[in-house]
């Protein structure tokens, strides 16, 4: 029994050891999303000229095309202007949402927020009661 245990395992070890196994190359099929994704989220962004909450939304929904850190670097120019016109429009959520998008920007490449980011930026948030 023992012998046929051994034969079996044996078997399967040699059998999985011979399949090719490929792993998938993804990093062309993001950069190629990521464009296309950031086109169109710059598209329903020029139709919001007015300095809105609109815009606000419009600059966070560029934002979210990005999923990793190079293109979130890339995105950075977007996430400072909807933080100045949220403060501007006193729109806190979508001051909160740059927020959010920022630090996990800063957890990426520093692996964590430097502490003068959140010191100085949160003696910024509008006081909510």
């Amino acid at each position: 029994m023992s012998y046929l245990r051994c034969s079996l395992l044996a078997g399967s070890i040699i059998f999985f050891l011979c399949i090719k196994l490929d792993a998938q190359d993804i990093g062309g099929d993001i950069v190629t999303g990521f464009e296309e994704r950031k086109a169109r989220a710059i598209t329903a962004l020029n139709k919001h000229t007015l300095p809105d909450t609109n815009r606000v939304i419009a600059l966070i929904d560029v934002l979210a095309t990005a999923l990793i850190q190079k293109q979130r670097q890339e995105l950075l120019p977007y996430c400072e202007e909807a933080m100045a016109l949220s403060r501007k429009l006193d729109y806190a959520e979508g001051l909160a949402r740059c927020y959010i998008w920022k630090g996990h920007y800063f957890k990426a490449s520093l692996d964590r927020a430097p502490p003068t980011f959140i010191t100085i930026h949160l003696l910024t948030l509008p006081k909510v009661l």
